[in-house]
């Protein structure tokens, strides 16, 4: 999981806590399946579908012989009945979960969100970057947000050019206030997104 560690600037290292969770395991039905990141379904990497546990959460999972896998959390979606995790099946494969299907494992919170989603979260989100006071200042700023390859938005609010750029995943919003930060907007206001891929 060579991915976990480009990230970890986006996360808070909380103090850990064993809890008793019902978990599963699921195979998305088409082969274009996007997750709630915006990342293809992983055959090769440890992850995790949760509404329990945000987007970005790493979690390391064991159960009753003493297996345990790290596991990612990068997708959100309505859970069966005594279930809080559904994992990838490399990951249920690691925990030996396969014939079984569903098992209450012991889950260790390692590393959390910087944020708590909200049920509307889907993982997604959009920066609210500035006002530009006319035209002019809206298509320089609109390009130089392009060039630096994030997707400009212009709303027309009362007369008022309100500039964004959307579709950001979680695992991005580090990187991209940073980038917002370097290009002299640190107070651009992050808000929920909806999910393109849905």
């Amino acid at each position: 999981m060579r991915r976990l560690f480009a990230f970890t600037s986006a996360f808070l290292i909380v103090n850990t806590m064993l809890f008793s969770v019902g978990v599963g395991f699921y195979v998305p039905d088409r082969l274009d399946y996007m997750t709630a990141e915006g990342t293809a379904y992983s055959r090769e990497e440890n992850n995790a579908a949760s509404i329990t546990y945000p987007v970005g959460t790493i979690l390391d999972i064991t159960g009753a012989d003493g297996k345990s896998a790290t596991v990612y959390v990068n997708d959100r979606m309505e859970m069966p009945p005594d279930r809080e995790i559904l994992l990838n099946l490399k990951a249920a494969e690691s925990l030996g979960m396969i014939n079984s299907g569903y098992e209450d494992l012991k889950v260790e919170v390692i590393l959390s969100a910087d944020d708590e989603s909200s049920e509307e979260n889907q993982g997604w989100y959009k920066y609210m970057i500035t006002s530009p006071k006319t035209n002019e200042e809206a298509l320089v700023l609109y390009n130089t947000l392009a060039e630096n390859g994030l997707r400009p938005f212009a709303v027309l609010n009362e007369g008022v050019i309100d500039m964004y750029v959307r579709y950001i995943p979680q695992y991005q919003t580090s990187q991209v206030e940073t980038l917002l930060d370097s290009l002299g907007y640190p107070e651009a206001v992050r808000m929920d997104e909806e999910n393109p891929y849905l």
